[in-house]
């Protein structure tokens, strides 16, 4: 074994740690992107019922 074999492995296991980090937190992002959009969407269309048209 090379004794710069032993540096990569290292890295190659701090780079999937990260990784896995990386993935749960873009995860977790898009679960609060997705019930942010929910909230927008049911706000918004309790806006839009609530208008009413005037006639001039």
């Amino acid at each position: 074994m090379q004794p710069s074999a032993g540096g990569v492995t290292a890295v190659n296991a701090a780079l999937t740690a990260l990784q896995g980090r990386q993935s749960a937190r873009i995860a977790g992002q898009a679960g609060d992107i997705s019930t942010g959009a929910a909230a927008y969407a049911r706000t918004d269309s309790d806006g839009s019922d609530a208008i009413t048209s005037v006639e001039v």
